[in-house]
């Protein structure tokens, strides 16, 4: 489970590199409720937990990216959910948001996972779902979306659930109506 929850958090990371600026810094744990999560997935969380990250390639480089986890279960057995939060500025990063499905797709599939594309609205979602060998995940689910100068990217690793590209999309609004 580690390790897949670990692969999924790393292409959560190349999905939505961006900024954040100390001085109009939102936290991220803001824009979701404990309730709303566990209603999106089906498995109950209690915490979240934040962070900020610098961005260590692409046209968001050395900018900070926000990010909170909400574990599924004890230690996130179950899964985890996460949002990453990142200003879009320039036309780069605009560009590069685009395209920021493309390399967890390829990831997905040279590790022989079913892979889906799907679009909700104006979010692009990635369904993978492992083969059935590895038992440890049922499904890896994230979407991304711009919204009143942001990107949005929402993510669940689940590891005895699943959860609909339409649920995430649900998630994101919920959150780009909060960001101030």
């Amino acid at each position: 489970m580690t390790r897949h929850i670990g692969f999924a958090v790393s292409a959560l990371v190349l999905l939505t590199s961006g900024t954040a600026v100390a001085q109009d810094k939102q936290r991220a744990c803001a824009l979701l409720t404990v309730e709303e999560i566990a209603g999106a997935v089906g498995a109950p969380t209690e915490r979240s937990s934040e962070h900020d990250e610098v961005i260590s390639e692409g046209p968001w480089k050395g900018e900070t990216q926000r990010r909170c986890n909400w574990p599924l279960g004890q230690d996130g057995r179950n899964g985890n959910v996460y949002l990453l939060v990142t200003y879009v500025r320039t036309d780069a990063q605009r560009q590069a948001s685009t395209s920021v499905l493309d390399k967890p797709t390829d990831q997905f599939k040279a590790q022989g996972w079913a892979v889906t594309q799907k679009t909700v609205g104006n979010a692009r979602c990635v369904v993978g779902v492992p083969p059935p060998s590895q038992k440890t995940v049922t499904v890896a689910v994230t979407c991304v979306m711009e919204a009143r100068g942001s990107a949005l990217s929402v993510g669940a690793v689940l590891a005895a659930a699943t959860v609909t590209p339409e649920q995430l999309k649900a998630l994101l609004d919920k959150a780009a109506r909060r960001l101030s």
